[in-house]
Order: structure tokens, then C-alpha cells, then sequence
């Protein structure tokens, strides 16, 4: 049976009976199996030999013939196909392939060349069709000399050649004229012009639906990592409550481990296990988008700690902690949880997170057949919401107290009231402050014996910090989207509340003893519930939670008492290699951010996974679209830096994107509009801070960039040493923002009196009103007036030399008085807005009348409505959406192939009539 495959290659092409494979795929090997084997006559699968073969129309008697003599006839066979072949392009008789000089061949293929020149009527001809609608004589004739060019130069000079190319190599040329003759020739150029120019022959309906499909589907990511598939993985999900232990127990199973792998999702966390781990003498290299710190000796220490975006799925190690595993849900940011769960070759992945993520993380270990173990635990101390509010009173915040504002320009003016009522240092944390700055903010916060009592923060507090909070406070229950004011989602007010309650940040030497986790016996998919216990633990306290006006008290308490939805789906985002794939289909004078926006348009998934969103995206990749030169990997890289939307970041990362596209130096101090002088100057207001965050922004991706671009924006180490000063002023800034109480000078004393006694005059007529008793102090206050030693007045002042520096934080604003500012500057804006669809003043175009409802075409809702259309009936209005636009994309070019074929039966007709 061994010489079953020589014999049906030396035969003609048939099918198998078994697996219907065609035997012409076995021809490829069969010069050189004949060369060493002889062959040898088999019998089939019946009781006749198979090489028996019947005459049907003229005799019945069985010749037998060997597989040898078939295989002379078949060689004999392509010999006279060849010389006959060969005899069409050369004298009669000719019996072997003729020659042809360089100069012959160079002249035919001057006159292949000028029968393709494209000229003003291949507009309107047959080929055409398989250009993209927007080409043009100009363009053709562009890339057509520019082609031209190109293969003269590679006849003329054989060192220019280039094997990877898209101009034909000039021996490709000769075997196609000597072999197949000038036809041929005029043909094969004509594609490889068109291939020159970017286009392609396929037909523009079956280009677009069929390999822009192909290139868009992301329904298996799980095959995107086949190494980690090839290991069998044990999975071990740690899920509860904030303050219940989780993250401690997983990253006891990574010390223990000899390599290993810490995820998390914030810069600030991997460096704080990346210092944890080198001070127990554990070896550990840090490892995020701009920064990278190794061991002195420049080897690989056993275990990393870095950001999600930043784990290797190139490495085995034996444990890999994931923190923070609910991200995975996540519509920007969750697509980094799902590479790195699914392409980290580690032996245990441990995840940590929300209770809501059993469901997915069940999924996904189905999916992909590794074991899941589930942990569960408790909250080490109570959480409850108190009954009362502070009912909007600042002097009722107590030491110890964190409150939150989800808006940043009312963190430094409640910091401003609260220091006026209190008389309490505060310290401050939010977004835009630098990591350094943030955790030295907290460190301020929970360290004992200094002034800063009181947090005030964004909802920054929730993720990556260790907070000593008593009780956490929320100014308000909505936040802004981007859009409009929203209520805060339900995971975001149980992670905040969180806060409150948690212990002192643990010691560097810990104690206690936690079991190990053993390594299970690999079965696919299967699940067990395990309640670790917790030793070596202080004694819980209990966490409070309020609000500060009383109207918010019952959103708080229906929040802290519902449970948040199940995260159903993980997050995916396409890949570079996938991207360049996609971009291949399109014209190269296709804008990338319009390749972006088609991708995000064609992109296809399985009900695991959704698609992260490329809005972002697409809105960076505009800023280079002007930019020529830029690789796909390379414009990528620019679009996935941290640069934000600040103004002068986005203007000093395009610099810099034009300095790799024209190979320009890259220094921090050679690229042009960055704003180094906010180093030399104080700031004096909230304006000044903000120039140097943005400043340090920039810095920090420009480091962010230094790391895929070495070689051009170097030296890292100046960009380093002024980001560490940025940081320093930041601080000094935050510092010196303190409000202290000093005596009122007698000219202004009056007035405040007379002022407070205004305000005691209206409560006490309140109260009369309300036909309740004055209290003793407020009569004593209306009849003689505040004391003169509790008169105060609010300054600045600076503590390093005694200046007074006023730094003008704005005027804390109430919930009610945030809201009417809110409706005023949208109706201000609405009132000064034009709608571009209609022409008219007064309202904005998601708004106007002439922009209809997509699902039924009614004007009495526009389209920003449409998802509240009644006519759908329940059905998801994403899924019709992307229906409808599939549709109407059908339709506008059935209408344009017709339109194509009705212009092409045109010029048929009329060239012959010229006939």
C-alpha cells in the first residue's frame, strides 16, 4: 500500500472514493518519487486488479498494463503538449524552449506596455469596473508612468531588483512571453499595473461583502493564541466584595510560585505589588506602557508585575493574577482582560473580581477546555448605609471622611468650603493628577499625627488605591457621560462605597497563613465552589456610607440594595495583523480613520464576545490621516497612546508622528510646540495646574512612545528626569492650596456681621413660620450678633516662604444649583447652535425635525430616538440597525451595478455602431 500514492499521481486526475480528495494534488511529488522508487502494480479495495481494464466498444478481453508503461506514456504524453506549445511561438519543428535577448524582450515589452497605456476612453470601458468610483485619468496616468519607470529601471540595472516588489521581475517576463506568448505578456503587465496601483480585479460587490467579511470576523478569538491553546490550564476565579480578601489570597499563590505574572488595571497597583514583591526579596520586574524597570544585572526576573495591556502571552510561567477581572465587560478596556485571559501561557490564571463575572468566566473556560475553580468570600467588615444624610451641612464631615464629586471642577471648591467650615487640611485625588501625585495624596490621607484629616475625590478612589476611610460621602448621584447627566451605575457606587472601612494598608512583611492552592487534575470546563478561610487578619470595622443632601439619600440606599447586572459578554478588539488585512481591500488613497470606521462597521462576533468600541479610535487616527509615510503597525502605535484630548498633547504627539514618518530627531526638547516653560513659572490658579497635568500628560506618552520607537525618540532619560519635575511642582501646587482662619480687619468685620445677621433673620423667620421655637443661640445671635473671636475670614497663603498666593478655586455649587447651571449653558448652546441639516438657529441636529426616525420614518421622533421607536417591538435596536444599514448598502449598489451596466451597454452599442 505504500506505492498507492506513486501510482494514482502517474495516473490521470480522479477523485477518492473515500475522502474525495482529487489525485491532481498528489502530482506535486511525483517527479521526484519516480526518480527513486520504481513503480510497482497494486491491487484495489474490489477482487479485480485495478491496472485490468476492459474495452467496452471493442473487445472483451482484459489487457493487463503496468503502472510503469502508464507512467512512460503520461511523461511522453507532456513532452509533445510542451514542444507543441512551444512550437506556436517559434519555426516549425521547434523541439526545446528558445532564447531571447535583453533587448528583444525590453522592446516587447515596450509595445505590450504602449497597447495598455490608459488613455481618457478607458474611463468609460469594460475595465473600469473594477476600479473604485473615485479614480481618475490624472491618477492613472500618474501610476502609470511612475510604473513605467520603475520597470525600466530594474531592465537597466539588475542590483535594483527587488524580489518583494510589486513590478514584475524581468525573468518572469521572459518565461511568460517564450511560454505563453505576447498575449500573455500584455495581459500579465496589465494586472500587475493594476496590483501597482493598489486595485483589484475581484468585482467590487463580491470585494466588499465577501473578503472585507472575512477580514472583520472576530467570532473565535480563542484561536488567536493557539500556544496557550495547546496547554491545559487551571483557572481560579476569586470573587466577593470589596474588603473581603481576594486579591490577597491570589497574590499569596504568586509569591509562592517560582515565575509569575500580576495584571492589574491601573499603573498605580503594579507598582505597588512591584514594590511589595522586591521588598519580601522576591525578584520582580515592572513592566507598563512607559515605564520599565529591571533587575541591575539586565536578566529576567521571575516574576513581572505590569498592566493588562501589558502582559506577555509569549512567556510560560506558573501563575498569572489578573486583577480586577469585571473590566472584561468593559466597552473600551475590556478587550485587554480577554487577551490576556485567553493568550497568557500560565499554568494558574487567578482572577479577582465581582460576583457578577461567574457567569462569563464559566463560558469562557468552556470555550477553551481548561478547569474553573471558583472562590468565594465575605466582606471582612460591614458596610451600611446610614439613615441620615448630612443634609448639605459641610461642618458635619468628620475625620476620616471621604467625599466624593463626580465632577473636577467642584474638587478644589469643596476643598475650599470644607477647609473654611472644618478648619481640617483636605487632601485631594482625581483623574488627571499624576499616579505619583495621587498615591502620595493617599499616603497624606491615611498616615497619622499630620493635617490632611479630610479625602475629597473623584470617583478615581474607587480602583487602585489603599484608602484608611471611615466613611465614604457622595455630593451627588449623577454624573456626566460625555452627553448628559446620567445616575451613577450601580458597580461604580458599590466599588466607591467599598472604600469605607478598609483597613490600613498592610506592612511589607505580612503574617499569617493562607493555604495553597493546589493544581487540580485538568478536566475541561468543570466548575467547584471553595470558601478559602482568612486568617492572620486585624479586627474588621464597619464602613459607613452617606450622601450629602438628603435627596440623594434614597438613590444610595436602592443602590447599596440591588445587586448589579450579570456581565454576559467579553470584550474584543481587533488586532494590527487583523487591521492590515481588513485595510488591504481598500484603495491606498483610502484615509485610515475611514478604514477604522468601515472595520467598526463590518466587525462580526459570537454572543461571548462583544466589540470594544473604536470610536477612540477612529478619532485619534484622524489626527495622522494628513501624515504620509506611517505604516499601518506604526499609525496603530500612535493611536493607542495615552494621549487623551487635551489640545497641546494631541499637537505634540502629531509632532512626533511626523518625525517618525520623515525620520526627524525625536528629542523631548526638539519637538516643537511643547510647552517646557510651565517648569520655570508658579502657578497661581487652577489654570496654571492644568498646564502642568497637561504637560506631564505629554510626557508621559511621549516615554509611552520612546518604548516602540527607541531608536527615535531618545534620550529617555531626560524625558524621565522632567516628568519627575513635573510631578514635584504638581505636588508644591496641591500644597499650597490651603485655606487657614485669621482675625477680619475692623472695616471688614461689620460686614460680615451684618451679613451673618441677615442670615439668622431669615432662619428665624423661617422657623416662625413653621411655628417652631427659636433656640437660645440663634435669639442670642439675632440680638447681639455673631462674637467678634469667631469672625474669620478665608485666605491663602504659601508655607515654604510665608507669601500670600491666592488661587482662585471657584465657589462650591449644591446639586440644585449645578443642575440649573448645567440646563442654562445647554440652552445657551442650543440657542447659539445652527443646525446643518435644515439651515436653522435654535436647535442642534440630533434634535432636528428633518432627520427622521430610522425604524418607521416618523418626524414626531428623529432618528436619536429611534432606539424608542414602538414599531420595534422589543427586538435589539443595535441588531436592527446593523440590518438596516446592511440592507441599504445592498440596495445603493444593486443601484449602482445597474447604472454601471447600463453605461456599459451604452459604449458597446456605440462602438459598434463606429464598427
Amino acid at each position: 500500500m505504500a506505492s498507492l500514492p506513486l501510482l494514482r499521481s502517474s495516473m490521470r486526475s480522479s477523485v477518492c472514493v473515500f475522502c474525495s480528495a482529487s489525485s491532481w494534488r498528489l502530482q506535486t511529488a511525483r517527479t521526484a518519487v519516480t526518480a527513486t522508487i520504481r513503480p510497482q502494480p497494486v491491487r484495489a479495495f474490489t477482487s479485480s486488479p485495478v491496472l485490468e481494464r476492459v474495452s467496452k466498444g471493442k473487445s472483451k478481453k482484459k489487457t493487463q498494463r503496468s503502472a510503469e508503461d502508464l507512467n512512460k506514456k503520461y511523461q511522453q504524453k507532456r513532452a509533445e503538449a510542451k514542444d507543441a506549445k512551444i512550437r506556436k511561438l517559434t519555426k516549425p519543428g521547434a523541439s526545446s524552449l528558445p532564447t531571447i535577448t535583453k533587448e528583444n524582450l525590453l522592446n516587447r515589452v515596450m509595445v505590450a506596455l504602449r497597447k495598455i497605456n490608459p488613455d481618457e476612453d478607458i474611463m468609460d470601458s469594460e475595465e473600469a469596473k473594477s476600479w473604485p468610483k473615485h479614480a481618475n485619468y490624472p491618477e492613472m496616468r500618474k501610476f502609470f508612468n511612475s510604473y513605467v519607470q520603475s520597470l525600466l529601471t530594474q531592465f537597466q540595472d539588475e542590483s535594483s531588483v527587488d524580489y518583494k516588489s510589486r513590478i514584475p521581475h524581468p525573468n518572469m517576463l521572459e518565461r511568460i512571453y517564450l511560454e505563453d506568448g505576447p498575449g500573455e505578456l500584455e495581459r500579465y503587465l496589465w494586472e500587475s499595473y493594476l496590483f501597482y496601483m493598489g486595485y483589484s480585479r475581484t468585482n467590487p460587490i463580491e470585494l466588499r461583502f465577501g473578503k472585507m467579511e472575512a477580514a472583520a470576523d472576530f467570532r473565535f478569538p480563542q484561536e488567536w493564541y493557539p500556544s496557550a491553546r495547546s496547554m491545559q490550564r487551571t483557572w481560579h476565579l476569586h470573587i466577593g466584595p470589596t474588603n473581603s480578601g481576594k486579591t490577597y489570597h491570589a497574590l499569596k499563590r504568586l509569591e509562592e510560585a517560582k515565575t509569575g505574572i500580576y495584571a492589574g488595571p491601573l499603573r498605580l497597583l503594579a507598582y505597588e505589588v512591584y514594590e511589595r514583591m522586591n521588598a519580601k526579596g522576591l525578584r520582580c520586574d515592572l513592566i507598563t506602557g512607559d515605564d520599565v524597570r529591571i533587575s541591575e544585572d539586565g536578566e529576567e526576573a521571575p516574576k513581572t508585575s505590569s498592566t493588562v495591556e501589558m502582559v506577555s502571552t509569549s512567556r510560560d510561567v506558573d501563575v498569572c493574577v489578573l486583577d480586577e477581572i469585571q473590566m472584561i465587560g468593559d466597552e473600551d478596556r475590556g478587550w485587554a482582560w480577554t487577551e490576556a485571559l485567553l493568550g497568557v501561557r500560565a499554568k494558574e490564571v487567578h482572577m479577582c473580581g465581582e460576583e457578577r463575572t461567574a457567569n462569563v468566566i464559566k463560558a469562557l473556560a468552556a470555550s477553551v477546555g481548561d478547569k474553573l475553580v471558583i472562590h468565594r468570600y465575605k466582606r471582612l467588615g460591614p458596610l451600611q448605609v446610614e439613615k441620615k444624610s448630612l443634609e448639605g451641612d459641610l461642618r458635619k464631615i468628620q475625620p476620616g471622611d471621604c467625599v466624593v464629586t463626580f465632577s473636577r471642577r467642584n474638587i478644589f471648591a469643596l476643598k475650599k468650603s470644607i477647609e473654611e467650615k472644618t478648619g481640617r487640611r483636605c487632601a485631594v485625588i482625581y483623574g488627571s493628577l499624576p499616579p505619583e501625585t495621587r498615591s502620595l495624596q493617599a499616603r497624606l490621607f491615611n498616615e497619622q499625627g499630620n493635617e490632611f484629616d479630610i479625602l475629597v475625590a473623584s470617583d478615581a478612589v474607587g480602583m487602585g488605591l489603599n484608602l484608611s476611610v471611615k466613611r465614604i460621602i457622595f455630593e451627588t448621584m449623577e454624573k456626566f457621560n460625555g452627553v448628559d447627566m446620567i445616575p451613577v451605575p450601580v458597580p461604580s457606587v458599590k466599588q466607591i462605597a467599598g472604600r469605607a472601612g478598609r483597613f490600613k494598608p498592610a506592612p511589607l512583611v505580612t503574617t499569617g497563613t493562607v493555604p495553597k492552592t493546589p493544581n487540580e487534575i485538568a478536566t475541561p470546563a468543570t466548575t467547584s465552589e471553595s470558601n478559602t478561610p482568612i486568617t492572620g487578619k486585624p479586627k474588621p470595622t464597619i464602613g459607613y456610607v452617606t450622601t450629602l443632601e438628603a435627596s440623594d439619600l434614597n438613590a444610595l440606599s436602592a443602590a447599596m440594595a440591588v445587586d448589579p447586572h450579570d456581565i454576559l459578554t467579553a470584550g474584543v478588539l481587533p488586532q494590527t495583523s487583523h487591521i492590515e488585512r481588513f485595510a488591504s481591500q481598500h484603495p491606498p488613497d483610502v484615509s485610515f480613520s475611514e478604514i477604522l470606521s468601515n472595520l467598526e462597521e463590518y466587525m462580526q462576533t459570537s454572543k461571548l464576545f462583544h466589540v470594544c468600541s473604536l470610536q477612540e479610535n477612529i478619532r485619534a487616527a484622524k489626527l495622522f490621516d494628513d501624515i504620509p509615510g506611517l505604516s499601518i503597525e506604526e499609525r496603530m502605535m500612535f493611536i493607542m497612546a495615552p494621549m487623551g484630548r487635551d489640545a497641546s498633547t494631541l499637537a505634540g504627539v502629531k509632532n512626533m508622528a511626523k518625525a517618525v514618518a520623515n525620520n526627524l530627531p525625536g528629542s523631548i526638547v526638539a519637538i516643537p510646540g511643547i510647552d517646557l516653560e510651565a517648569l520655570d513659572t508658579t502657578p497661581k490658579d487652577i489654570t496654571g495646574l492644568r498646564r502642568l497635568e497637561s504637560l506631564h500628560k505629554f510626557i508621559v506618552c511621549y516615554l509611552w512612545l520612546s518604548y516602540r520607537f527607541p531608536a527615535t525618540f531618545a534620550p529617555r532619560e531626560l524625558a524621565m528626569e522632567l516628568k519627575t519635575i513635573a510631578e514635584d511642582k504638581i505636588q508644591d501646587c496641591l500644597d499650597r492650596i490651603r485655606f487657614s482662619r485669621h482675625k477680619l480687619l475692623p472695616h471688614r468685620r461689620k460686614a460680615q456681621q451684618a451679613q451673618k445677621l441677615k442670615e439668622a433673620e431669615t432662619e428665624a423667620q423661617a422657623e416662625l413660620t413653621n411655628h417652631e421655637a427659636l433656640a437660645p443661640g440663634k435669639l442670642a445671635a439675632i440680638e447681639n450678633g455673631p462674637p467678634e473671636d469667631e469672625v474669620e475670614e478665608i485666605e491663602v497663603f504659601e508655607n515654604d516662604n510665608n507669601k500670600d498666593v491666592l488661587i482662585d478655586v471657584g465657589e462650591y455649587l449644591t446639586k440644585d444649583q449645578q443642575k440649573q447651571q448645567q440646563q442654562q449653558m445647554a440652552e445657551e448652546k442650543k440657542m447659539r447652535a445652527t443646525c446643518y441639516r435644515c439651515g436653522a438657529k435654535g436647535h442642534i441636529a440630533d434634535e432636528c425635525r428633518e432627520n427622521p426616525c430610522i425604524v418607521c420614518g416618523a418626524r414626531d421622533h428623529n432618528e436619536r430616538h429611534s432606539d424608542k421607536c414602538p414599531r420595534l417591538k422589543g427586538q435589539d435596536y443595535r441588531e436592527y440597525l446593523r440590518e438596516y444599514m446592511r440592507r441599504k448598502r445592498q440596495e445603493d449598489w444593486a443601484v449602482e451595478s445597474e447604472k454601471e451596466a447600463k453605461a456599459n451597454r451604452k459604449i458597446r452599442m456605440r462602438r459598434g455602431a463606429r464598427g
